[in-house]
């Protein structure tokens, strides 16, 4: 019996077929969006993505969760799951197997993983009786190094690998990557480009900037690779449509009285979409996190997503942590956000702040469309940089414009466009800048509260601040239903922690646990 998968067929005839092979914590569907982009290019290919099995794992704190074996540490020195390993390989394997039974040769099947996945993928590669069309490895390492030796099969010299790391990966450091490709080549690998893979050796790119995950530049390398090594016509893109196109991705969120589920969840590169269940609160709401595969958003990158908030339903909508914009090569990073939100219905995007890196170029739209019944809770907040590697507001530019409609008509119209040389001289002393756009009865308490502290406020302040703990700010009402807070804060968690203590109202609407997710 094999390993739970999901396919992504062939649009052709098919010749070939590519296992992929996710990282802990994730599932098939976690690359679905990467296979279907890869299939437009690679139209002959069939993409296996195998489901993990959940496991109690160590650095988790013995936890279960999807993982292909257990880590003890995120570091070579640890000691490798071998029994976890080689099981997991031979699952693997069995997915080999039942391609060649089903008429495509060993030669014309290539297994890939990520970070944990990447483990399998090189076991597999390199101990492999039979002949493999290659092996892809991102983000990961080569592990069980004090016995690959033995292992190796008849045919692993000949074998393509296509290896691909991120220079700022928090998670595997860069020097384990470093590490795993001088190990290969002891193994008797040639470095070879990515151009010219057919005779096997390893191709190993580090990619500037980047986390842990993949990025467009990545992803185009790959499919050049893949064409190379799998066969069929392509031509390099000249310009980003070409093979990573920005479609739409798409988000409805549905409340029967009953239950809330997602009536609509579509997500393709470099956008992914994460839905975690809510144990406990009201009905009708959830809550989605929103993440690039890079961890960031590199130069030319374009999120489009289009929201639906039906008739009852709260949406929430976060990100894991701070949405990074990598240094430009020209082109402009792009998010696009649009949101309708039906009648009684209330949308609270409360996402991590932008964090621009030096030289690098910004620009969102957020247009939101309400009903004069629903209600919106709106964060839009933006820091100075990788502080820690010296920045301070050193990046070229970045606009962020934020439309806000009740009963078709424009209410909110607020736009902010930086650019250099002058951002640190307007923006100085301060690290971080926020919006809280609060529109709607379910904001009524919060909208008060804010302008009962704003009347003590200004009478203590009298025109004077200094950067201290907590940010200062001032309070704009719109409309007798709308309000805008602005913040200024030495940094993120001061404005977080201070939002949180103000917007505690809110915890009626969205329940306990949402909330502390909200300002974790």
């Amino acid at each position: 019996m094999v390993l739970e998968h999901l396919i992504v067929p062939a649009t052709a005839k098919q010749t070939a077929s590519l296992i992929f092979v996710h990282g802990l914590g994730d599932s098939g569907y976690g690359w679905k969006p990467v296979a279907e982009l890869l299939s437009k290019s690679l139209p002959h290919v069939k993409f296996i993505l195998p489901h993990a099995p959940s496991q109690p794992v160590t650095v988790n704190g013995g936890m279960s969760m999807p993982s292909w074996f257990d880590l003890t540490s995120l570091t070579l020195e640890g000691t490798d799951d071998e029994d976890g390993l080689l099981k997991s390989a031979s699952e693997i394997n069995k997915l080999v197997t039942a391609e060649v039974d089903s008429g495509i040769p060993s030669h014309r099947v290539l297994v890939g993983g990520f970070s944990q996945g990447s483990c399998l993928a090189f076991l597999v590669g390199l101990s492999s009786e039979r002949k493999l069309a290659g092996t892809v490895a991102l983000s990961g390492w080569l592990p069980l190094r004090h016995k690959i030796k033995s292992m190796l099969g008849p045919h692993h010299q000949h074998l393509p690998i296509f290896q691909a790391h991120g220079s700022d990966d928090p998670v595997v450091a860069t020097k384990y990557a470093d590490f795993t490709n001088s190990y290969i080549k002891s193994l008797g690998f040639k470095d070879v480009p990515v151009s010219q893979p057919q005779n096997g050796g390893i191709s190993f790119t580090k990619y500037d900037g980047i986390g842990h995950g993949a990025c467009q530049e990545e992803l185009q390398d790959l499919a050049e690779w893949l064409v190379k090594v799998l066969g069929y016509t392509w031509k390099k893109p000249d310009r980003q449509t070409d093979i990573l196109t920005h479609p739409r991705n798409n988000i409805a969120i549905t409340n029967d009285g009953y239950s809330t589920y997602f009536s609509n969840l579509c997500a393709a590169y470099p956008l992914k979409l994460l839905t975690p269940a809510l144990r406990t609160g009201p009905v009708g709401v959830g809550i989605c996190y929103t993440l690039q595969y890079g961890g960031g958003l590199v130069s030319g990158d374009i999120c489009d997503l289009s929201v639906d908030i039906h008739h009852r339903s709260t949406l929430i909508l976060l990100t894991q942590g701070s949405t990074k914009v990598f240094k430009s090569s020209g082109k402009t990073s792009q998010q696009k956000l649009m949101v309708n939100v039906h009648p009684h219905a209330t949308i609270v995007s409360l996402p991590d702040p932008i964090q621009p890196f030096a030289h690098s170029r910004y620009k969102q739209k957020q247009d939101f469309f309400l009903d004069g019944t629903s209600s919106a809770v709106i964060l839009d907040s933006l820091n100075s940089g990788r502080s820690a590697c010296g920045e301070y507001w050193d990046f070229d530019r970045y606009t962020s414009i934020n439309s806000i409609y009740v009963d078709g008509h424009l209410i909110v119209k607020d736009s902010v466009h930086l650019i250099q040389p002058d951002i640190q001289t307007r923006l100085h002393p301060f690290h971080a800048y926020a919006m809280l756009f609060l529109i709607g009865e379910k904001t009524k308490s919060i909208r008060e509260d804010f302008h009962t502290q704003q009347s003590s406020l200004n009478s203590v302040l009298n025109g004077r601040f200094h950067v201290g703990s907590r940010p200062i700010w001032s309070l704009t009402n719109i409309s007798p239903q709308a309000s805008v807070v602005r913040l200024a804060g030495k940094d993120d968690e001061s404005i977080k922690h201070f939002l949180g203590e103000r917007c505690t109202q809110l915890e009626d609407t969205i329940g306990n646990e949402a909330f502390v997710r909200c300002f974790r």
